[in-house]
């Protein structure tokens, strides 16, 4: 079995070309618990403060993490 598997790492723009493969797995994930907690639009993950690292296998992306970056001056 020849298994490729690479990391990707999307700020900004790049994270247009798979806001969709991100969406539907948190949705899949998160189906159970009745969807993603605090996330009203999807395309608040386009937001500046927003990071993707995403698993790629096959050519597919099969897993990701959605960062969220918050000044702590700004934090209550």
């Amino acid at each position: 079995m020849n298994l490729n598997e690479s990391y990707v790492n999307c700020f900004g723009d790049d994270r247009n070309k798979y806001i969709d493969d991100v969406i539907r797995i948190l949705q899949t994930a998160y189906a159970s618990l009745g969807g993603v907690k605090g996330l009203d639009n999807p395309k608040e993950l386009l937001e500046d403060d927003v990071f993707f690292k995403l698993v790629r296998r096959n050519n597919k992306i099969v897993a990701c993490a959605v960062y969220k970056f918050k000044n702590p001056k700004n934090s209550k």
